[in-house]
């Protein structure tokens, strides 16, 4: 089933783009981009369609769905096309909220015994995460410097907070993140 998705996914591109389809859904986006607030609004849209998208079909399926649209709308709105293809690549990989969105996330759904409700309670955080770093990150475009504007306090308070949000990381392994992030070396 895969390698037929694989060998459909290229033309149903092409055949947004040919169609106008692509044109037609990236104009609704402009349009809310506009009305809310511009160049990072319509990357957060992108990327939220994108993940959205990502849980219902395979993230394969829907970086191919999403990909003419977001390059049409960078290129009204202006915004780098690398920029709206990270917004993009992001949004399809982030499928974390339910069991059948991808195909790890089915195996251990299984041997686990988890419930859709462990998924939903794990990864509503991971993408509440991932989208604030969207936003922030390629919203603030080329201004964005992590080392002038984060410091040490900044990249401890993200890190402190990865950590208390992350009930999978293991004790030990908070330890060994904490260790690499004060930049000593530790061996467990």
């Amino acid at each position: 089933m895969d390698l037929t998705l694989f060998a459909v996914l290229p033309y149903c591109s092409t055949a947004m783009e040919k169609t106008k389809l692509a044109q037609a859904i990236a104009n609704v986006f402009v349009a809310l981009a506009q009305a809310i607030g511009g160049q990072t609004a319509a990357l957060a849209c992108v990327y939220l369609v994108t993940a959205l998208l990502s849980e219902l079909l395979t993230n394969n399926a829907a970086a191919a769905i999403m990909f003419p649209i977001a390059s049409a709308a960078a290129e009204q709105l202006l915004i780098s096309p690398n920029v709206m293809s990270v917004a993009v690549m992001l949004g399809g990989s982030a499928g974390w909220i339910l069991p059948y969105s991808y195909q790890c996330n089915l195996m251990v759904y299984a041997a686990g015994k988890y419930r859709t409700k462990d998924f939903i309670k794990i990864g509503t955080p991971y993408h509440v995460w991932l989208f604030v770093g969207v936003v922030l990150i390629l919203g603030s475009g080329e201004r964005w410097q992590v080392r002038r504007r984060m410091g040490w306090v900044g990249w401890g308070t993200v890190l402190a907070v990865y950590l208390k949000l992350s009930p999978v990381v293991s004790c030990c392994s908070r330890v060994s993140i904490w260790w690499w992030a004060c930049g000593m070396e530790c061996q467990f």
